[in-house]
């Protein structure tokens, strides 16, 4: 009785909250920067707030408010698309002596830590929306912290549209506020620790290492995730998902965490029979990657230059799940 008591206090407020942030995004066709960053903070103390109250909440009535976080994110990243754009672009590296060489090939003094896909521009770019940072349409490329121009101060990522590639954003001067991944195949991204939100959408046969407050996976296959997760991690419509804690090998600043991570614990939307989830298991120990082992052996790849095929099968020896044949 308590529960159910519990329950409906803590939906009316939920409902309240909800009703003032979308009248918030509702007020102006075009709100300032700062105004939408009040918005998102208020959304991510939402999200909270419901993970915080899973325990007596239904799992009807999880979804529902999920949902309604879903729909409030959406709204509030249609209006950022509406700020002012600026634009900047990976950093070059100079190159060491004479022409440009045209073949792909591994070179010992090759001066490019990112390679772009064959057939793809000379640079990539990443926007800046309000401090967003986006990394988009890559294949086969080594893409690094030390070769974007992040901004200084803490931003948002989104990393999408990238197929055989590895990111490595661990190195960052700055922490990310949140994370966004989607439309990723057969790609590993070593993110590092957000300061918010991580979510994860439409990936295949990929490999995430992060930490963060909430994590969320949604229309996912065949994934591997290593993460530290200070609340219940949060799976939907996805399958062949496998969780791991995140890696000693890979700095974190979790030597004393606040809570212990809870990435053992993950709720799937989709499932709502009692027994568990077919949909996600725990990583087991033998199958999981020596990250030591790893990023040696990735940095070794980005610090002689490399070819497409050379990147491609070393996540493969790596990382067996990035092989494995997805269905329709």
């Amino acid at each position: 009785m308590a529960d159910i008591t519990k329950s409906n206090e803590f939906l009316k407020e939920f409902h309240e909250e909800r009703d003032r942030i979308k009248s918030q995004l509702n007020t102006s066709n075009s709100p300032s920067a700062k105004e939408l960053q009040s918005i998102g903070g208020a959304i991510a103390q939402l999200s909270s707030s419901l993970q915080a109250s899973v325990s007596f909440l239904t799992s009807y009535d999880q979804r529902l408010c999920d949902q309604d976080l879903k729909t409030l994110q959406e709204e509030l990243e249609k209006r950022r698309q509406l700020l002012p754009k600026s634009r900047f672009a990976f950093k070059k590296k100079a190159a060491a002596s004479g022409d440009p060489q045209p073949s792909p090939s591994p070179k010992p003094d090759s001066p490019n830590l990112t390679t772009p896909a064959e057939n793809a521009p000379a640079e990539s770019s990443a926007d800046i929306r309000t401090s967003n940072v986006l990394i988009d349409k890559q294949s086969k490329c080594f893409i690094s912290s030390g070769t974007l121009a992040l901004p200084s101060t803490a931003s948002d990522i989104t990393i999408s549209n990238l197929d055989h590639c590895v990111v490595e954003l661990k190195s960052a001067a700055v922490r990310p506020t949140a994370l966004y991944i989607r439309s990723l195949r057969h790609t590993v991204v070593i993110a590092g620790m957000v300061n918010g939100s991580v979510r994860i959408e439409d990936c295949q046969g990929c490999v995430f290492v992060t930490g963060s407050h909430q994590f969320r996976v949604e229309h996912c296959q065949t994934c591997d995730v290593y993460c530290y997760v200070s609340s219940i991690p949060v799976i939907e419509d996805s399958k062949g998902m496998r969780f791991a804690p995140y890696p000693e090998a890979i700095p974190s600043n979790l030597s004393n965490p606040i809570k212990p991570s809870q990435h053992h614990l993950v709720k799937d939307f989709s499932w709502i029979r009692t027994t568990p989830s077919p949909n996600w298991v725990t990583l087991p120990e033998e199958e999981r990657a020596n990250w030591k082992n790893s990023l040696e052996k990735l940095k070794a790849v980005a610090d002689i230059g490399y070819g497409a095929s050379t990147l491609v099968d070393t996540i493969k020896e790596l990382f067996p799940i990035t092989d494995v044949k997805i269905g329709p």
